[in-house]
């Protein structure tokens, strides 16, 4: 995996787009993370993947081999010895993870969960670490904190965008060496109507 490369691509011109009065989406919100991403260097460290252990300090293990394992040929076959469709429930994979995107071959699995980083997971409580939630199939947020733990003594998580980073900030209550803070809209049953103002 060495020899992958993650690249980083950002349009100026997004921020110029706007998607009507009352719409959740805001583009010129990109320019916000974009420049987070610039100041912290943040597009000169993408080197660093993932290995299965580096999941397993978070994620629970059958889901990761559920990961590994699934295909768009298996999934829904019922003449394999193991059947994967009994995993779509237990793991919450529906139409809006569908596992044919999972991959087409033995190593497609790392452009899904190319961000995530390692962590440790000594003390932090299993918080959805055995289902997709949100819009991945690894919390790469959660991954990306705890490696942050390892060397530095506090890490913060930012989540700047419509949705909050569900399950995430959950994940960190009881650590205070983190910190997390999200800028998201809520009310309304805004999926995933998670971390009220009160939080």
């Amino acid at each position: 995996m060495a020899n992958k490369s993650v690249s980083y691509s950002y349009n100026p011109d997004v921020n110029n787009f706007h998607c009507g009065p009352g719409h959740s989406m805001k583009p010129h919100r990109l320019s916000v993370t974009h420049s987070l991403v610039m100041n912290d260097d943040l597009h000169m460290k993408m080197k660093t993947y993932p290995s299965v252990q580096d999941m397993l300090r978070f994620h629970s293990a059958g889901y990761i081999e559920f990961l590994q394992e699934a295909t768009p040929k298996n999934i829904y076959c019922s003449c394999k010895i193991v059947s994967y469709t009994k995993y779509l429930s237990d793991f919450s994979i529906r139409k809006d993870f569908p596992a044919f995107l999972m991959k087409e071959h033995k190593s497609s699995v790392t452009i899904i969960i190319k961000f995530a980083l390692s962590g440790q997971v000594v003390y932090v409580m299993q918080k959805k670490n055995f289902e997709v939630s949100g819009f991945g199939y690894v919390n790469n947020s959660v991954i990306n904190v705890l490696k942050l733990l390892k060397y530095h003594f506090r890490g913060h998580y930012k989540n700047i965008e419509v949705h909050d980073g569900d399950g995430t900030q959950e994940v960190f209550y009881l650590i205070e060496r983190a910190m997390t803070v999200s800028f998201h809209k809520y009310g309304n049953y805004f999926f995933p109507d998670t971390v009220n103002k009160k939080s």
